[in-house]
């Protein structure tokens, strides 16, 4: 019920009572939204309150006044058509309805099957990985759908057919499910699909082992990289553990070094290191998906290397693999080093630390504390980075120790192994071991060996009373001299050879040399056995060894060298963007072209003069160019599954890194003329190389006794012009101006640049001011004040000289007396001078002109109005004229007499410009007379 007041016939009111019904409202509900194929749901009609009599009427697409007139009952029904279906009920006679209900829609399922497919198509996903969820609908032809999601996570997809991740995390976890609709018959759907289950789990960490742990002459390691599932689209990549010198702290920082083949990953989950002859640590990781999506680096592990280097090795005392605890123990470094760490690592590669955690250290020695048990391998590293041999150490707390070398024995040398107890002797049968098969027992607790051999190498231990030591490793070194294989060059051009040059040192007579190919094989290069150096023109990894004698005597082999052949195809380095000169700061890509590459695969290899080495794929981004960058950058191609065909090195680019760029804007004119526009210009190194420019107006806060600066951007110049120059129109008080250059995406910016004032001799009576004596030139000495008058109680007279690069107040150069200064008028000076109010107002601008010479010319500082008379005198410091006196405007002779005064009657506009007076050879400074309309 409600009132409803209506004005009628002026200041009369009519109040109208109005009665609605409170009609209840039915409720409509459906045993399901899908009617499935052949078969069909229950719409259920109800009035709330419940009460007796009511019938119900059904509509379907729109609310008529017409029901569906097979459907009127009094209560469910059954129907088979998609739609969208109301119902009211109604009793009585006449007929009492209730008001409509919501609807319901109902969708007719079709028999196309919805199915949702992921890519990749993988078991399992990773947090961070890249997905796409994907409904599509089977036997769909050429039906235009509309899509709907279910899922158990709390991410819900879009209506759309694919739904796009790129970065997954645990709350997309769950089941996914799908089902279409028919985009013109709104009410046909497919069924829900089959759900498919997503699982996000944290970012992998693969497991790396290597084999074998220690190394033995010429053998090779494998290295494997174990991930759960490694067929699931997973390639993998190798590194190196490189030390890094330039870490002066105690626990010595690693990089990873990638291993060569391994820059766009291996489809094998294992990769073998050929030649391998010192101690490294070696770590993995996986990547798959393009973008590639990396997992976790694996913990790091080690192959020893127990081989003995002039340049670094390190040596035990006492010599013993094996030692009780308490007893002393030090381990020494020795080598072409004054820096040097003792390491420790568990046997398997993992806990690797420095001396300081289990021992002291000692100028180039470390004392292990030998408190505990430990099995431990020990190795030094110089300053440079350089490992020595590797000894695995064994501190035990039983009774019974094998005393066996720590360090290789060589060939043909003799070697003792003792059996030692703690606290007593030996009183029965003592049991050596070699590989776990008894090879000496008696009463002898110690196992000579006169002349060691490499059959010799291998585990031993010893046993007594039941009591067994800890098996310790013998390693024999051959005592053989070293091969030694050079180059002169690595790289086989077109059409061309290289030569390869074995040697052996020390040096002596009657060697001959056998050079190998790809592999150290018992068959070497039949037709290039040599006394001398040999000419290749195939590319390959090569191996020399030197031999000698009836039966031959071998030396080592020599390490390998790669020799790469030229193929005709042309490496090219370009940069984007391609500038010839960058500054600090800027981002910039240099790219490594191969020239009709065609779609071969290739591997990059660069070569620069800056101390900033590019890494080995083709594209090299620096995001913050600096010095360091500058040099020259060469680069070279090698074809992926032909190692070692690569191109030739490509022709230099020089990159030329300057310090951040600073503009240099000019205004033009410098005085303001009555409607004239001010021309700025950005000037910059080379305006072409892609930059825009920003311009900026500078204006003066007042802050206390202080001001400060605000800069805005003029119109139009918030995105950058790329024009060099901006245009001022209607600037009529003094203003100064600022640009910058930028350019790149993102942008890069150049340093603002100084700024320049364009000035005004306009007077305002907000703020003016007066010189005293009003002229534009002065004599040292003379007595010059300057006056602010206007709107402000606080005022500071400002000077700007070209002399200065930033303007500065009277304190500087005179003397403040309220709002009057008094110019230093000791020296000479020429500068423009105004006033600046306490809001930051500035007044008409006077350029004053102090000299030391003997003439000067007296014209206005201030403007001279349009139509009134002015007088330009020419004065001397101490004499009168004696002869003609010259009176110049704009460099043209105006007047010439013996008059010293020019006299102006009536001034035009055509009279404003520079002046100045000539007597006798003596000239004066010019000044400008400006003229304002009346």
């Amino acid at each position: 019920m409600s009132l409803t007041l209506k004005q009628r016939y002026g200041k009369s009111y009519v109040f109208v009572l109005n009665q609605t019904a409170n009609r209840a409202k039915a409720e409509l509900r459906a045993d399901d939204r899908d009617i499935p194929v052949g078969g069909s749901v229950t719409l259920t009609c109800s009035v709330n309150p419940s009460s007796s009599g009511w019938k119900y009427f059904w509509y379907r697409g729109e609310k008529t006044s017409e029901p569906l007139t097979s459907q009127l009952s009094a209560g469910p029904i059954r129907v088979s058509e998609g739609g969208v279906y109301w119902c009211r009920g109604g009793r009585g006679e006449p007929v009492n309805y209730t008001e409509y209900s919501d609807s319901v829609t109902v969708y007719k399922i079709i028999p196309n099957k919805a199915v949702v497919t992921l890519q990749p198509n993988w078991t399992e996903v990773y947090r961070g990985e890249r997905i796409t969820l994907r409904c599509e609908i089977r036997d769909g032809g050429d039906t235009e759908w509309e899509y709907d999601w279910r899922t158990t996570s709390s991410e819900k997809p879009s209506d759309q057919n694919e739904h796009r991740i790129t970065s997954v995390t645990g709350s997309h976890s769950g089941d996914y499910r799908c089902k279409g609709r028919k985009k013109h018959t709104q009410h046909s759907a497919t069924d829900w699909s089959d759900p498919i289950k997503l699982t996000v789990s944290y970012k992998p960490w693969p497991v790396l082992t290597v084999s074998p742990s220690w190394l033995s002459a010429a053998a090779s390691v494998t290295l494997n990289c174990r991930v759960k599932d490694p067929s699931a689209g997973w390639r993998f990549y190798w590194y190196k553990m490189v030390p890094d010198p330039s870490d002066k702290s105690e626990s010595f920082a690693f990089r990873l070094e990638m291993l060569p083949g391994s820059s766009s990953g291996t489809e094998q989950d294992s990769y073998i290191v050929h030649g391998r002859t010192l101690t490294a640590g070696y770590s993995c990781r996986a990547g798959r998906g393009d973008p590639v999506y990396y997992s976790e680096y694996s913990y790091s592990r080690y192959t020893w290397s127990s081989d003995i280097h002039s340049s670094a090795s390190l040596t035990v005392s006492p010599d013993s693999a094996q030692h009780f605890t308490s007893d002393s123990v030090s381990l020494s470094c020795e080598g072409n080093s004054t820096e040097w760490r003792v390491r420790r690592s568990s046997p398997e590669g993992r806990d690797w630390s420095v001396c300081s955690y289990w021992g002291t250290m000692n100028g180039s020695t470390c004392n292990i504390n030998t408190d505990r048990t430990s099995d431990a391998v020990y190795w030094c590293q110089s300053g440079s980075g350089e490992s020595t041999n590797a000894v695995n150490i064994t501190v035990q707390d039983g009774d019974m120790i094998l005393l066996s070398p720590a360090r290789p024995v060589t060939e043909g040398h003799s070697v003792s192994l003792s059996c030692k107890l703690r606290s007593q002797t030996f009183d029965s049968i003592v049991f050596f071991y070699h590989n776990e098969k008894v090879i000496q027992s008696d009463s002898r607790w110690e196992l000579n060996i006169s002349e060691v051999s490499k059959s010799d190498e291998g585990f031993y231990k010893c046993q007594h009373s039941g009591r067994e030591s800890a098996q310790s490793w013998m390693s024999v070194q051959a005592n053989r001299p070293k091969a030694e294989l050079r180059a002169d060059d690595r790289d086989i051009p077109v059409g061309g050879s290289v030569t390869l040059t074995c040697s052996v040192n020390p040096s002596s007579s009657g060697w001959k040399y056998f050079w190998y190919r790809g592999e150290k094989t018992s068959e070497p290069l039949t037709s290039q056995l040599s006394a001398g150096p040999v000419r290749v023109s195939e590319e390959g990894v090569y191996w020399c060894r030197g031999g000698r004698g009836e039966p031959v005597n071998y030396t080592e082999y020599s390490d390998s060298v790669t020799i790469y052949k030229i193929i005709p195809n042309k490496a090219v380095v370009t940069l984007q963007p391609n500038w010839t000169e960058v500054y600090r700061g800027e981002r910039i890509t240099l790219r490594c072209e191969i020239k009709d590459g065609g779609d071969t695969e290739w591997e990059y290899e660069w070569r620069t003069t800056s101390s900033e080495k590019p890494s080995d794929q083709n594209e090299h981004s620096i995001s913050s160019v600096t010095g360091s960058h500058s040099g020259d950058y060469r680069c070279k191609g090698r074809k992926k599954h032909t190692q070692h065909s690569s191109t030739d090195w490509s022709d230099p680019i020089k990159l030329t890194v300057s310090d951040k760029l600073r503009p240099v804007i000019t205004v033009s004119p410098s005085w303001l003329s009555a409607g004239a526009s001010v021309t700025l210009n950005c000037s910059v190194k080379d305006p072409s190389a892609g930059w825009r420019f920003y311009w900026y107006k500078r204006v003066p806060i007042s802050s206390g006794n202080f001001y400060t600066y605000s800069y805005g951007l003029l119109l139009g110049s918030s995105s950058g012009t790329e024009q060099d120059f901006y245009i001022v129109h209607g600037q009529t008080h003094t203003a100064e101006y600022m640009c910058r250059a930028g350019r790149g995406d993102p942008e890069y910016y150049s340093y603002y640049s100084d700024f320049k004032f364009v000035w005004s001799a306009d007077i305002h009576s907000s703020a003016s001011l007066t010189v005293s004596p009003d002229r534009a030139q002065h004599f040292t000495s003379d007595s010059v004040s300057l006056s602010c008058e206007g709107n402000s109680t606080k005022w500071r007279v400002m000077r700007s000289s070209p002399k200065e690069r930033y303007p500065f107040d009277c304190s500087t150069w005179g003397t403040m007396t309220g709002s009057t200064c008094n110019i230093n008028t000791d020296r000479t000076s020429d500068a423009v001078y105004w006033c600046q109010s306490g809001s930051g107002e500035f007044s008409n601008a006077v350029n004053i002109t102090v000299q030391g010479g003997d003439m000067i010319l007296l014209s206005p500082a201030r403007p001279v109005t349009e139509g009134h008379s002015v007088s330009l005198r020419c004065k001397l410091r101490s004499q009168t004229f004696d002869s003609i006196v010259f009176f110049y405007h704009n460099e043209k002779v105006i007047q010439r007499d013996s008059r010293w005064e020019l006299k102006i009657s009536e001034v035009s506009k055509s009279d404003e410009g520079f002046y100045k007076c000539q007597h006798s050879g003596r000239e004066s400074a010019q000044s400008w007379m400006s003229v304002q309309g009346e």
